[in-house]
């Protein structure tokens, strides 16, 4: 849907409903091309339905976002990240996405936010290689050759002050 490259800088995207978007490679809705540090804001967007499906790294519906604020994101998927790949989180809701690794998000930033029913095929339902500062996870899990494994986080991730609800098998 949007793409920035390296030229772009302190855009902002408020209020927009980014639905049913497909990506050979990265970033569904939304992807960036410049250092996280350069975009400015997204907030009070909602992310449904969004894909990243072949390439080599098919990584989330955002791609390379510094400040995403109060969004949602539900039934996205992609191979590094449903939701998230490489971006900064606080105060989203992430329901229902579903990646290879890391169920909501991969190698992102999560604080306050609600994760919940995200799945991974390998490793971390609800987050691969993340920190999560304050976010309440429930009921993520990981599921690789057929079988449910107790894992919310992997890969290095590391928990701060979060809630976990249920997770795991039921």
């Amino acid at each position: 849907a949007f793409a920035a490259d390296s030229k772009v800088s302190g855009f902002k995207v408020a209020g927009c409903d980014f639905h049913g978007n497909c990506a050979k490679t990265s970033g569904s809705a939304l992807w960036s091309h410049t250092s996280v540090s350069d975009i400015v804001l997204v907030s009070n967007c909602t992310f449904s339905s969004n894909g990243a499906y072949a390439g080599t790294t098919p990584n989330g519906v955002i791609d390379c976002f510094s400040n995403v604020v109060h969004c949602t994101f539900t039934g996205n998927t992609g191979k590094n990240g449903g939701a998230a790949y490489n971006s900064r989180l606080v105060g989203c809701s992430m329901a229902g996405n579903a990646a290879t690794e890391g169920g909501a998000a991969n190698n992102s930033f999560l604080k306050g936010c609600l994760v919940e029913n995200n799945e991974s095929q390998r490793a971390g339902g609800a987050a691969y290689g993340s920190v999560l500062v304050s976010c309440t996870n429930r009921s993520n899990r990981a599921v690789a050759s057929g079988k449910e494994y107790f894992t919310e986080l992997s890969n290095g991730c590391e928990a701060e002050g979060c809630i976990f609800e249920f997770a795991g098998m039921d």
